[in-house]
């Protein structure tokens, strides 16, 4: 492979095509082994769109850009907006016509300078490059090739300009191409990895769109059918089983976020021949939940926050359909029959999700401990008798719940098991399963003993409480609130006291 200084020699020639073919092609097949560029840059990437915009042969000129432009470090130096502009016409543009590994080539290194220089979105932006995109989109013509990075190219204007969102929806006049170009391309017969990636693409294009759409702006209104129309193309996404679809089934799911809720009632609608609701999809989006716990208690790196977008799915749609949050009752919170070990223990739906009720990451916990809060109808008892108080205790106390009575719920839907009526006096509520019995050490203490560990407890509250560790508070409206002083707290045990007199 050429280095920098016989990079600059090729350049410089009367025929630099043939070494720069040479160059390309191997750069392109060993990516890591690719010089770096430091004296001759400039003169390197001024001489390429010199030879781009005066040469008739251009393809290994953009190939060699492509290259060029996927080295991060410095490129604000080299990119400049009359450089994005040629790249624009070669990309076949406005009215020059290059031939298709031309216009490839010349997306593949706009996509790559967006990517390392997010200024280059708002250089293609200002030139009406959603405009020409869309339309090329939409033209029979447009060899396969060709959409595949126009939609790439537009995701990541859209994803880097929000302007440009508008645009993409007002130019495709809603959401129908796109929607009809994702239907064309999930043909389950002859599902590539390839098109699975080109969905992925349109997907999250359709994301970045549909953010921006505001229902109550007439130039953002999208038709109901429209959406419709979309929600059940991604019904039959989620329906697919292929090897290499869990990408796709992420971003399906991202994509329903952004679904108006009504419209999700789409992934539970009724087989054909049927009145009741197919909860087939819904089954699928459990299991893809149960896979991904699985994944990020086996690999720390992973993000927790890959888990919102299915979680705040379930939860719309635990709270929009009651049939729903029943049949999501009973995947993930079954009746109880084993009492003897924790909630978070195990390796069902209901222990991964317990153990994240006290993840660091507190949007997941949060999000987590209200979709179960739903599933158990915004009942404190259940919830506790499902979880454990200690992991719904942040739960309860955000909510000012910590007050609430205890009492379980006797309707048919939380009716108790054989096993965990027998043992239900035995539960700690706490820890949210029997408690084993113990010794207590106290017993053979001597009083001496039992007085000076006594005393010692109480200097380490003190040192604690003067601190400002720990406070002293009383439950109000269902919220732990601070006591400033004993008469403080004096006053707020005399309804307890009085409360009890009375009983």
């Amino acid at each position: 492979m050429l280095d920098e200084d016989g990079l600059v020699r090729c350049l410089q020639s009367s025929n630099p095509l043939p070494l720069l073919k040479e160059f390309s092609n191997d750069a392109l097949a060993n990516p890591s082994d690719f010089p770096a560029l430091k004296a001759g840059r400039e003169f390197v990437w001024s001489s390429i769109f010199k030879k781009i915009q005066s040469e008739p042969d251009i393809l290994y000129y953009l190939k060699t850009l492509r290259v060029l432009s996927r080295d991060k470090e410095g490129i604000e130096e080299f990119v400049t907006e009359e450089r994005v502009a040629v790249l624009f016409r070669c990309a076949g543009f406005g009215e020059n016509n290059y031939n298709v590994d031309c216009v490839v080539e010349a997306l593949k290194c706009m996509c790559n300078l967006m990517l390392n220089y997010n200024k280059t979105a708002q250089y293609l932006e200002d030139l009406n490059t959603v405009k020409y995109a869309v339309k090329r989109i939409n033209s029979k013509d447009t060899v396969n090739e060709e959409k595949i990075y126009d939609i790439k190219l537009l995701f990541l204007i859209t994803a880097l300009n929000r302007s440009a969102r508008l645009k993409a929806f007002q130019e495709a006049r809603g959401l129908n191409l796109f929607t009809n170009l994702l239907k064309e391309e999930s043909n389950f017969t002859n599902m590539t990895e390839e098109r699975v990636k080109f969905c992925c693409d349109i997907i999250k294009l359709m994301f970045n769109v549909l953010i921006e759409i505001e229902p109550d702006k007439p130039n953002t209104r999208c038709d109901a059918s429209e959406i419709l129309k979309l929600t059940t193309v991604l019904k039959d996404l989620l329906s697919c089983n292929l090897e290499y679809a869990k990408r796709l089934h992420n971003d399906v799911i991202n994509l329903l976020t952004v679904i108006p809720k009504i419209d999700l009632l789409v992934l539970i609608a009724p087989g054909q021949g049927s009145s009741e609701p197919d909860f087939s999809t819904l089954d699928n989006i459990i299991n893809h939940m149960d896979i991904l716990l699985t994944e990020l208690e086996s690999n720390p790196k992973i993000p927790k926050d890959t888990l919102s977008p299915i979680l705040l799915v379930l939860f719309r749609l635990a709270e929009l359909h009651n049939l729903s949050r029943k049949y999501m009752r009973f995947k993930i919170l079954p009746k109880l029959t084993d009492v003897s070990t924790r909630p978070e223990e195990g390796k069902t739906i209901r222990n991964k999700l317990c153990r994240l009720l006290t993840c660091p990451v507190q949007c997941i916990s949060d999000l987590v401990a209200d979709f179960l809060f739903v599933l158990c109808k915004e009942n404190v008892a259940r919830m506790v008798k499902h979880t454990g108080f200690g992991n719904a205790a942040g739960l309860l106390a955000r909510r000012g719940l910590l007050g609430a009575p205890g009492d379980y719920s006797s309707d048919s839907e939380d009716s108790e098991t054989e096993e965990y009526s027998r043992d239900k006096h035995l539960i700690n509520p706490i820890i949210g399963c029997k408690d084993e019995p113990r010794v207590n050490i106290l017993d053979s203490m001597p009083y001496e003993q039992k007085e000076f560990l006594a005393m010692e407890l109480v200097n380490k509250i003190d040192q604690l409480q003067r601190g400002g560790i720990i406070q002293p508070c009383r439950i109000v409206d269902g919220r732990p609130e601070p006591i400033e002083s004993l008469q403080e707290l004096q006053l707020a045990m005399k309804p307890n006291e009085n409360n009890e007199d009375s009983s």
